[in-house]
């Protein structure tokens, strides 16, 4: 009798805990929503030109444009022109004399741009424009059509750096100049204008 009852409850037992672990293994519920992909816009093509232009009052002295392939509602495009200048970080040579232990590091120096561009309401596109351009300073001994750069009476090379950041709302086929700027060393004004054109 006795161990009729301990089989009952070992029974039982067992009984419990299958009920329980049935509670716990539930089917797997319906797998959940996935989401939504938004739309960032249709993508157009489009040819943005960037031209950096140099004035010595009214006269221009320089230009330089620079073109970018731009889709809109995608990642920037970049565009880069540099060249390495060497400068002096030892000893400066006084009065001509050589001066041991010379060395140079080098410095990038050009241009540096990088342009977006977003679909905007009235057939218009915002253009997002980012400019870093570092110069060499002309001075008196500079000779045209040389290499080196020129250099301060200390003998060492001078450098400027202009940077720019803006947003402009244009139209197929429109060109606007954007900013102004005078340098104050040599008087020189820089303007910057984009064009804009829609690659058909």
């Amino acid at each position: 009798m006795r161990k009729h009852r301990v089989t009952v409850a070992i029974i039982a037992v067992l009984l419990g805990s299958l009920a329980a672990f049935a509670q716990d293994v539930q089917p797997p519920g319906p797998p959940p929503p996935a989401p939504v992909a938004r739309s960032r816009g249709p993508v157009i093509p489009l040819e943005v030109q960037v031209t950096i232009s140099r004035y010595q009052g009214d006269k221009r002295i320089s230009a330089a444009p620079y073109v970018l392939a731009v889709n809109t509602n995608s990642p920037e495009a970049q565009l880069t022109m540099n060249v390495d200048v060497a400068v002096p970080s030892g000893p400066v040579p006084v009065d001509d004399k050589a001066q041991p232990f010379l060395s140079f590091n080098y410095r990038a120096v050009g241009t540096n741009i990088v342009c977006g561009a977003s679909t905007a309401d009235e057939g218009r596109y915002e253009v997002t424009i980012g400019i870093d351009e570092t110069t060499v300073v002309p001075t008196p001994n500079t000779e045209p059509g040389s290499s080196q750069p020129p250099v301060t009476r200390a003998g060492m090379p001078a450098f400027r750096n202009f940077k720019s950041r803006n947003r402009l709302l244009l139209r197929d086929g429109q060109t606007r100049q954007y900013t102004a700027a005078t340098d104050r060393i040599t008087g020189e004004t820089v303007r910057v204008e984009v064009s804009l054109k829609l690659v058909k």
